[in-house]
């Protein structure tokens, strides 16, 4: 991919745009301890002279992806910028297992049960864990508009 900046453009946007830390936390519980402040910038990260690793910059609403890169110098007014999306691990396989874990735990522990709830409680339950899994759907629209606003941001033409 393009980007219609210039390196040092690139780099003072990615230093403007970016509260310094470390991705990775958050996409975890830990995502609520990072120090509070610096909400206008869109992005949580750190960045050296060609690399980046970014996250949406958010407490509440986290995304568990990180857009990871690196630039190269392609002429005076663009750079080149390779990125690759990736998983944030505790984040990403939590919206992932852990309904799923529910879904099963509570089947397994109904049907071993002598007593039996009512079927119509039994379904409500049911659906009610079934739809624990739209955060899958809820983050993967979340990362497309992430990943707009990073090339937005950064004028990035694929």
């Amino acid at each position: 991919m393009v980007s219609r900046l210039c390196t040092s453009d690139f780099n003072k946007r990615v230093r403007d745009n970016t509260k310094i830390g470390n991705p990775k936390i958050k996409g975890t519980p830990f995502a609520g301890y990072v120090k509070i402040g610096d909400f206008n910038k869109p992005f949580f990260g750190d960045f050296k002279d060609s690399k980046f690793r970014l996250t949406k910059n958010s407490s509440l609403f986290p995304i568990p992806y990180i857009i990871q890169g690196f630039i190269k110098s392609k002429s005076d007014s663009e750079t080149e910028v390779s990125i690759e999306i990736i998983p944030i691990g505790f984040g990403f396989y939590w919206i992932r297992l852990f309904p799923l874990a529910l879904f099963i735990l509570f089947n397994v522990i109904y049907f071993c049960q002598d007593y039996k709830l009512d079927f119509n409680v039994f379904f409500l339950i049911n659906l009610f864990i079934l739809l624990m899994f739209s955060p899958i759907l809820i983050v993967n629209q979340m990362k497309k508009r992430f990943v707009k606003k990073f090339n937005r941001i950064f004028e990035i033409i694929e």
